[in-house]
């Protein structure tokens, strides 16, 4: 190898630890534990005169030493290195490339002047805002992003499911074809919050190098990690390309452009009938007096318990066709057609499950087991009319009387004001490897039949667990609603959110709500289970006849913890 010239780093590879390269540094960042403590050892990108980018890991040998020598930005010559292929299970990698660089006691690093090497500044390998939602469903790669900032939102202060504070910079980028969504949190967003306070021109444009790229509340979320770095307005082709097209009015007009939210009017039912097929799948608000139920047509019908849309018998069997699943154990679901009336008009109105739950507080199935008790016969569920069964239900119309939420409505980051009220239908200790407990999770259900998952971390379990006791009701008021993170496995349900109870929710007990439910089930199909075991994102409910039962068995887990089964 000749000593005047260097290695690109394109050519690096395995199996040889004598190469030299001059290279700048382009990014410098340290890793730390989940309590914020920074790691000794550090890590580097590095960039050479043909544009090409390798990571380099510093060990803590090396650190404490090689900290005060390299500096982002800065070029160097560095001698005697290994390059070493990445693991499989290695995740967040900065560059598309299978190997990286490692220093060794006998790797040197000198630093060169601007003017002996010609390297640029840096380099970045955007990703079209198009492409994001599929590097959203992986956890090996990074990427850079670029974009034009069109919101910009107050920086925060919140507190994480762990009890712990937080800080939270919140923005959305656009293309002028699609938005997508930032979030910056903690020491990370305070650094950029002033840096966005220095800049100068507007709108402000961003380069997100080394970005986490997931998602939050079914969208695109994009969040930093120890290596990414912001670019504010940076002095780049592409900031120079976006800069010029907003100068073109049409442009500017489309990067800022914002769906307007449709006010739903508050209309009269004499207007109602007016109206023409353009109001179709349109959405009004009237306030009317129910003036009598219909007694001629069936009153429920029966719903798949996953999606709870209609469902029909096939072959004796109940099948959902949105589901693509059989139902052994259908719900039954209200469909109730009214009379009502206001000041102008009476209209006839068809209630949903939902709405007529809320109204009368019962569930349909209960309603008809109370009916087949009384008349000591069983019901015609497809052909039993409101007259039959319906009509000594009062109906209460006043929905604001109703001071709390379903579990329906739950939304995460919108408030933390939620009430409900519930029934814990069941409660189990979070216990980790090593055998301590780390929390507490619930199960809730409201009178809708809604199920969701509630967790009380160990910092909050002696104020509140107390408080609980499964199987009874209760009041509760003031929690967080938080979104599942993308790797979170084993939920209880087909849910998206769950609850997390912290130090200022409030607990009381709720008299008078036999209605909810004690348990609510969503049975999946014996035939089905197979095709369960293909995914580990949730759990199921199954029932059967016992037909076997082996004797408890003991084993020892990878843990080498004794466990027991049967």
């Amino acid at each position: 190898m000749s000593a005047t010239n260097y290695d690109s780093v394109q050519a690096l590879n395995t199996g040889s630890y004598d190469y030299k390269i001059r290279v700048r540094v382009i990014r410098l960042w340290r890793g730390a534990t989940r309590t914020g403590e920074e790691f000794k050892n550090f890590n580097v990108i590095l960039l050479d005169s043909k544009s090409n980018r390798i990571h380099a890991f510093i060990p803590t040998s090396r650190a404490e030493e090689l900290a005060e020598v390299l500096k982002l930005d800065k070029n160097y010559k560095i001698r005697n290195f290994t390059v070493q292929f990445y693991k499989a299970s290695d995740k967040f990698r900065c560059l598309r490339n299978d190997r990286q660089i490692v220093f060794t006691k006998d790797t040197s690093v000198q630093e060169i002047a601007e003017d002996e090497v010609n390297i640029p500044l840096d380099y970045f390998d955007f990703y079209d805002h198009s492409q994001l939602e599929e590097l959203s469903k992986q956890t090996t790669y990074l990427a850079d992003v670029i974009g034009i900032v069109k919101k910009h939102d107050k920086f925060r202060d919140l507190e994480n499911k762990h009890g712990q504070k937080q800080k939270q910079s919140k923005l959305v980028i656009t293309d002028g074809s699609s938005n997508v969504n930032i979030t910056f949190w903690d020491a990370f967003g305070t650094k950029f919050e002033n840096a966005m306070k220095e800049a100068v021109e507007t709108p402000v444009i961003l380069i997100i190098s080394c970005c986490r790229v997931g998602k939050f509340n079914g969208a695109v979320d994009i969040g930093n990690v120890p290596a990414t770095r912001v670019y504010i307005n940076y002095k780049h082709h592409v900031v120079g390309q976006l800069r010029k097209m907003l100068q073109n009015p049409e442009f500017v007009e489309k990067v800022f452009a914002e769906k307007q939210k449709k006010e739903i009017a508050l209309v009269k039912v004499a207007e109602i009938k007016k109206f023409g097929k353009e109001y179709i799948e349109n959405k009004v608000l009237t306030h009317v007096t129910i003036k009598s139920v219909d007694e001629t047509t069936s009153w429920c019908y029966s719903a798949c318990t996953g999606c709870r849309k209609e469902i029909k018998k096939d072959n004796s069997v109940y099948v959902s066709q949105p589901c693509n699943r059989l139902v052994p154990y259908p719900e039954i679901s209200y469909r109730i057609s009214v009379l009502a009336e206001d000041n102008t008009d009476e209209v006839h109105i068809i209630l949903g499950d939902r709405e007529v739950r809320t109204l009368i507080r019962k569930r349909a199935r209960n309603l008809l087991e109370e009916w087949e008790e009384k008349n000591n016969h069983p019901a015609d569920q497809q052909n039993a009319t409101s007259t039959q069964v319906f009509y000594k239900e009062k109906i209460h119309t006043n929905m604001a009387a109703l001071p709390y939420q379903m579990i329906s409505n739950l939304r995460p980051q919108t408030t933390l004001a939620w009430k409900l009220k519930i029934r814990v239908t069941r409660l189990w200790q979070a216990i980790d490897r090593h055998g301590d407990t780390v929390g507490l999770h619930c199960i809730f259900v409201d009178e809708l039949e809604g199920r969701i998952h509630a967790w009380i971390p160990a910092q909050n379990m002696n104020q509140i667990q107390n408080l609980l006791t499964e199987g009874e009701t209760y009041n509760v008021h003031n929690f967080i609603v938080r979104q599942y993170g993308a790797m979170q496995t084993d939920r209880c349900f087909d849910n998206d959110v769950f609850i997390q109870l912290y130090h200022l929710t409030e607990i009381s007990v709720a008299q008078g709500v036999d209605y909810i439910q004690r348990h609510v089930f969503n049975f999946t199909e014996l035939s089905a289970v197979m095709e369960t075991t293909r995914e580990n994102k949730f759990l199921i409910d199954v029932v059967g006849i016992l037909q076997q039962r082996q004797p408890i068995t003991s084993y020892r887990n990878k843990y080498n913890q004794l466990k027991h089964s049967i």
